[in-house]
């Protein structure tokens, strides 16, 4: 996230911020209030939007593919909040796979906005 600060691009940045916004907002659900998982659903929900509103405004790939493992959270959530038989494991090992893959969107999209720039201050 701090390199996307660094060195991406609007679009980047603001996606960094949502994410730094997100995740304590997330921590303060869970261990402040002690609600569990329905805590966090909205605040993840909000973060999903959040992300939409970008990527209704600025189209690059990354983007899509951070949006759609945002969706993926987002649809993990609900689908532990519906079948009890979910093993807190299973909820937890998706949930990290799904916002490693969030991260590793904003990474290339960061990395894509670091070329570009520098291609450009080349010319």
């Amino acid at each position: 996230m701090l390199f996307a600060l660094w060195r991406g691009d609007r679009p980047a940045r603001l996606a960094a911020l949502v994410y730094l916004c997100v995740y304590p907002a997330l921590f303060i659900a869970q261990e402040g209030l002690d609600w569990g998982t329905a805590a966090r659903l909205p605040v993840e929900a909000a973060g999903f939007v959040a992300l939409l509103l970008l990527l209704l405004r600025d189209r690059p790939a990354w983007l899509l593919w951070a949006w759609a493992f945002r969706l993926i959270v987002v649809a993990t959530y609900v689908a532990t909040l519906l079948d009890p038989r979910i093993s807190p494991l299973a909820f937890l090992t998706a949930l990290n796979t799904w916002c490693v893959a969030e991260l590793t969107a904003l990474l290339w999209g960061a990395i894509q906005a670091a070329r570009t720039g520098a291609a450009r201050a080349i010319a």
